[in-house]
């Protein structure tokens, strides 16, 4: 908790993009359905003061947003906005090489690591020293989020030929890389970094 002008505030963890599945704890925001807060996550700016989010949840939401490149900017610039340093985000995404990103007409933006690993400073930075000309979208948008960790999430299929021995996972990875429907979905943990502001 903190405390501002006398009046101790308590940290503020979002389920965006909730749908049905509410999570205890957290403010449960959507625009349909039976949210705790009923609100369009493309319409800016959010209700959430600055820097009063230390938790995030984007179950099966990102893909679904901002069709328009300047659109979704204003979503990422939000999410920085409305986030304290340190604060996780959770995004889960269906992988776009998958049926079940292709075969929904909803799904507007296909969300991979290297494409949020653009929203690093230290990513962009390290790209610039060695020459790459990687899209500076953290320094453009003057955002900063570091990816903690990816777990991919196999199809069925897959997943048991990686159980069972028969393929190892460098044998799935490169799998992924050449065939579609081999990453069902991918869970990406991305952290807010704002030390120096």
């Amino acid at each position: 908790m903190m405390e501002e002008k006398g009046v101790l505030e308590q940290p503020i963890q979002l389920n965006l993009g909730c749908g049905e599945r509410k999570l205890a704890g957290y403010i449960n925001v959507d625009l349909h359905g039976s949210p705790d807060v009923r609100h369009d996550l493309e319409k800016t700016p959010w209700p959430w003061p600055d820097n009063s989010v230390t938790a995030v949840t984007l179950s099966h939401v990102l893909e679904h947003l901002g069709r328009d490149s300047e659109l979704f900017f204003n979503i990422i610039r939000e999410l920085y906005r409305v986030c304290r340093h340190q604060a996780q985000i959770v995004i889960r995404v269906p992988h776009p090489w998958h049926k079940d990103y292709l075969g929904d007409p909803t799904h507007v933006r296909p969300i991979l690591p290297e494409g949020l690993a653009l929203f690093s400073k230290k990513q962009i930075n390290a790209w610039q020293a060695q020459g790459y000309g990687n899209t500076p979208l953290a320094h453009i948008l003057d955002v900063d989020f570091e990816i903690i960790r990816v777990v991919n999430y196999y199809s069925p299929e897959w997943d048991a030929k990686l159980r069972s021995g028969v393929l190892s996972a460098q044998q799935v990875q490169q799998a992924s890389e050449q065939y579609v429907n081999v990453i069902k979905e991918m869970e990406i943990l991305w952290q807010v970094v704002k030390e120096d502001r």
